[in-house]
This record gives structure tokens, C-alpha cells and sequence, in this order.
């Protein structure tokens, strides 16, 4: 889970439970998020949308403002596949 208000981040955690809230959720397996952190992603990997096509990856919460704000989620997995330690925790 990763909180950020107005654009820095307050928490990350790695998974949730489901009693934390949330806005948007943005969830899939660690395979999925490992190829979807990949400095190079493979096909149906470059996004979000095309890993929810295509891998099972979950969109959920609220919807309207997460495709809303969709080029701001995107931009985050860009920052993510960049961040060494977000690539450490993953292994």
C-alpha cells in the first residue's frame, strides 16, 4: 500500500489487508508486478490496462478516479521501475 498526499509519499507498505482503505487498488501477482517493474517490459506489461487484459491484474476501487488520473498512475510506474529498492523488495 503506498499513501501519497499531495505528491509525497506518507506510507508504503508492501501488500494490504482488507481492512485498510484505499482510493484506488492497483494489485496483481508478484510475477506480474516483477514483469510490470521491468526496465524493458514485455509486451501487455507496459501498462496497467494491458496487464488487466491481458494477466489478471486488478483495477479496482474507485474506478472513475483512477482512469481519471490514469496518466499520473502510469507516471508512478515509470518512477517505480527506477527505484532500486521497490526492485530489491520484489526479490
Amino acid at each position: 500500500m503506498v499513501e501519497i498526499v499531495e505528491g509525497k509519499i506518507l506510507r508504503f507498505d508492501s501488500g494490504i489487508d482488507q481492512f485498510d482503505g484505499y482510493s484506488v487498488l492497483l494489485s496483481g501477482s508478484q510475477e506480474t508486478w516483477e514483469r510490470l517493474l521491468a526496465p524493458l517490459p514485455r509486451p501487455f506489461y507496459q501498462d496497467f490496462i494491458a496487464a488487466f487484459f491481458q494477466h489478471g491484474f486488478e483495477i479496482g476501487g474507485d474506478k472513475e478516479s483512477a482512469f481519471a488520473y490514469y496518466w499520473a498512475l502510469l507516471r508512478m510506474l515509470e518512477v517505480m521501475r527506477t527505484t532500486p529498492v521497490l526492485q530489491e523488495g520484489l526479490r
